[in-house]
């Protein structure tokens, strides 16, 4: 019988994308060994979810892992793994564990938990009011009803606004005034980027709703910019001045 040799360098390729292929299908994988339960979960030091946070879970001894976003539940083979942060929104830094990763051993028909714990740049004031350390925005909490863009930014309009009212103008809140439309740019700073799509910080916007926000930025033809926190999380030209949009309010924090 003619024995066939491969080149090492061969044999090193071959393990390498197998088990990448094994990395990518961890139900499998799992099905050909005894398996425990990885819970992982990631909080900010008030207790509320961390969300838009993504996690590696790799392999100590070879290479290969599974992604994953948020707080999530999986069953892996049995073994020590690293669980690691691979991403993290500008609002959040890690407080707990200091390194950012974590190694753990899973154990077959156990379940392993580890905590990651997040400081958030925002700030709850009480008052109806939530303010961004990072950046020094100060943030209207709840929604205001929708409007036409020409209302909430305070643009006089003979046919939508001939009264010039002006929602964000007006507002008065928590003793502040000062208070404008937001730019599409500071807006972004409110969504975070999910496996389904964007979603605002409900820890601290609870009444947040997912659909288009009105900005104060305008396209080159002088419609308006919204953003949509339905399924983009980006500005988009709404095309229009006269739509009924939701409006969130803010001003800077001196």
């Amino acid at each position: 019988m003619k024995r066939i040799f491969l080149h090492p360098i061969l044999l090193f390729a071959f393990a390498f994308y197998g088990l990448l292929f094994a990395a990518d299908n961890p139900s499998e994988a799992a099905g050909n060994a005894k398996t425990g339960t990885l819970k992982v979960t990631a909080v900010d030091t008030n207790g509320k979810e961390a969300v838009g946070i993504d996690f590696l879970v790799s392999y100590t001894t070879a290479y290969g892992g599974w992604a994953n976003s948020n707080s999530f539940t999986m069953k892996i083979p049995a073994g020590k793994y690293v669980v690691s942060i691979n991403g993290t929104p500008s609002h959040y830094s890690i407080k707990s564990p200091k390194t950012g990763k974590k190694t753990v051993s899973i154990i077959a028909g156990k379940t392993t938990t580890v905590k990651f714990v997040f400081a958030s740049t925002f700030m709850d004031n009480k008052d109806g009011t939530v303010t961004d350390t990072g950046n020094g925005l100060m943030w209207q909490q709840d929604e205001n009803p929708p409007c036409n863009w020409y209302e909430a930014s305070g643009t006089y309009d003979a046919d939508y606004n001939s009264g010039s009212a002006s929602v964000c103008g007006s507002l008065s809140l928590a003793g502040y005034s000062g208070w404008r439309l937001p730019t599409v740019d500071e807006l972004k700073t409110l969504a975070v980027q999910v496996t389904k799509g964007p979603v605002t910080y409900t820890a601290f916007f609870p009444n947040a709703m997912p659909y288009s926000y009105w900005s104060s930025t305008l396209d080159a033809d002088g419609l308006p910019y919204g953003l949509d926190f339905r399924s983009t999380g980006t500005e988009m030209s709404l095309g229009t001045n006269s739509s009924s949009v939701y409006v969130r309010c803010v001003r800077s924090g001196q």
